[in-house]
């Protein structure tokens, strides 16, 4: 298991949240997948094919639709506003 440090190209998929960037040791056992820099200095945006090659044996799903419970909220906020639109009191301008 990583452990946030890097070996190697400088450039290491981690699986646990860096105790090089939170300053604190042992690593916390949290997922956070970043790519550290060289000497485990600060993350950059550079994620090599053995890191892709790591995240695909991990396994990330990605919910291609919203779940039921997801569509229910999203129905029934929708019918709250337009409760409180249609009772609102409206307010009627006159002109001298």
């Amino acid at each position: 298991m990583s452990t946030g440090r890097t070996v190697g190209d400088g450039r290491q998929a981690s699986h646990w949240k860096d105790d090089v960037l939170l300053n604190i040791a042992p690593p916390i056992g949290i997922m956070d997948p970043t790519a550290t820099g060289p000497g485990g200095g600060r993350p950059f945006q550079q994620v090599s094919l053995f890191d892709i090659i790591a995240f695909d044996a991990m396994g990330y799903d990605l919910a291609a639709v919203p779940e039921p419970q997801t569509w229910a909220m999203m129905i029934l906020g929708f019918g709250f506003v337009g409760a409180a639109v249609r009772r609102r009191v409206r307010v009627g301008v006159r002109f001298a």
